[in-house]
């Protein structure tokens, strides 16, 4: 059996979250793993649930998208974060950006769109995991601390 990608959405609209649970839940390649209406709800599930992607609302009571972004990234957590938004403006953009997220979706965004962009950046994220396997692999086979170390033995060899 193939693995599911694991989804939490938080946005603090009701109808936004009802759209993305009746989209979701039909993808046999999707699972919704929980539904939240703040981000310190969101924060509390990412926690709890082993998640691949996060869609976080970029306006939410209690802690902002931006803000559980943050947090996100300073746990080090796995999930992928992807912003959910109305917003179009550059500054808005920019600030998800610096604050981490790999994805940034428009609310206006079809459902098929959606549906993309989760399949896209899980994939990514799975092929960024498997390339730092395979690295830290070759690291150890060769006795090295580092990639620069193995650069420099694939030089010193004659590999590359």
């Amino acid at each position: 059996m193939v693995e599911r990608i694991r989804v939490v959405v938080a946005d603090n609209e009701e109808s936004y979250r009802k759209a993305f649970q009746q989209v979701l839940s039909c993808q046999p390649d999707i699972e919704l793993l929980e539904l939240a209406r703040d981000g310190i709800e969101a924060t509390r599930l990412e926690e709890e649930k082993d998640t691949d992607v996060l869609l976080k609302d970029i306006e939410m009571p209690r802690m902002d998208g931006i803000e559980c972004i943050w947090q996100s990234v300073k746990r080090k957590h796995d999930g992928v974060p992807v912003i959910l938004t109305v917003h179009k403006e550059e500054e808005n953009v920019l600030q998800a950006i610096r604050a981490g997220t790999n994805g940034y979706l428009l609310k206006t965004n079809t459902s098929e769109e959606v549906v993309i962009t989760i399949r896209r950046i899980e994939c990514l994220q799975f092929t960024e995991k498997t390339v730092k396997t395979h690295v830290g692999n070759i690291s150890k086979s060769l006795y090295a601390n580092s990639r620069t170390e193995v650069a420099m033995k694939a030089v010193r060899e004659k590999s590359i």
